[in-house]
């Protein structure tokens, strides 16, 4: 298994109430490692989270709006994230998100935009890595290979 994947699952969370942001489906995939769990959750879940040992900080985004995260050991959540388009809270995330090992992700390619619009080295490093899994996926699918 995967580091993100069973520090997910150890949150006890439903299908719906969250999804793993960020580089976390890179380790559910195997194609690098992650350190941490960043997630979007609904308002109703960041809420049993905040009293349940979890601390609430307020970060300075770039563009100098504060906001909310629950942080705990590998833990950052949050209820939205945000790319070029403005926020994404978790109904509109969950639209574009993939499973994999009884987990809820961003998908691959929603995760290369975001890692465009972000535009910093380690994500320059990532679209790579990215590309090159949707590219074995595209040749996998048009010669009828099974995943």
């Amino acid at each position: 298994m995967s580091f993100v994947i069973d520090k997910t699952k150890e949150l006890n969370l439903q299908p719906g109430e969250y999804i793993v942001i960020g580089s976390g489906i890179l380790d559910a995939m195997g194609i690098r490692e992650a350190h941490d769990v960043d997630m979007v959750v609904s308002q109703e879940v960041y809420d049993k989270l905040k009293t349940s040992g979890f601390k609430e900080l307020k970060v300075i985004l770039h563009d100098s709006e504060k906001k909310k995260i629950l942080t705990k050991g590998d833990y950052e959540i949050c209820t939205y994230w945000e790319d070029g388009r403005g926020k994404l809270y978790l109904d509109d995330l969950l639209k574009e998100s993939q499973e994999v090992g009884g987990v809820t992700f961003v998908s691959l390619e929603m995760l290369r935009n975001w890692k465009k619009w972000a535009g910093r080295e380690k994500d320059l490093r990532d679209i790579k890595l990215i590309s090159t899994e949707l590219d074995k996926v595209a040749k996998n699918f048009h010669e009828g290979k099974k995943f």
